[in-house]
């Protein structure tokens, strides 16, 4: 039986991506600051840190609902990186 509790720790599992999704961030502001139209360092750290204090202060459910709306927050952040030709696909 799946309790609230293992889906939890599930969602925590697919959440762990986040903070590597982040550094790739910080390394390519690091290697073209002067190309990119944000700053990645703000954005990525601002993503994490509201996602870790969500994670301490809500429920499951909402932790859930806010580690996939960083998420897509930080694909986006890609996706538009790909379009300036800052990043590849490999």
């Amino acid at each position: 039986m799946i309790t609230e509790k293992s889906r939890f720790y599930s969602a925590l599992a697919y959440a762990g991506g986040l903070p590597f999704i982040a550094c790739a961030h910080w390394g390519t502001y690091l290697y073209k600051d002067a190309q990119s139209p944000l700053n990645l360092f703000v954005t990525s750290n601002a993503a994490t840190v509201f996602a870790w204090i969500v994670f301490l202060t809500a429920s499951p459910r909402i932790t859930l609902l806010v580690l996939v709306a960083v998420f897509v927050c930080l694909l986006a952040i890609d996706r538009h990186l790909f379009n300036t030709g800052l990043i590849t696909r490999h």
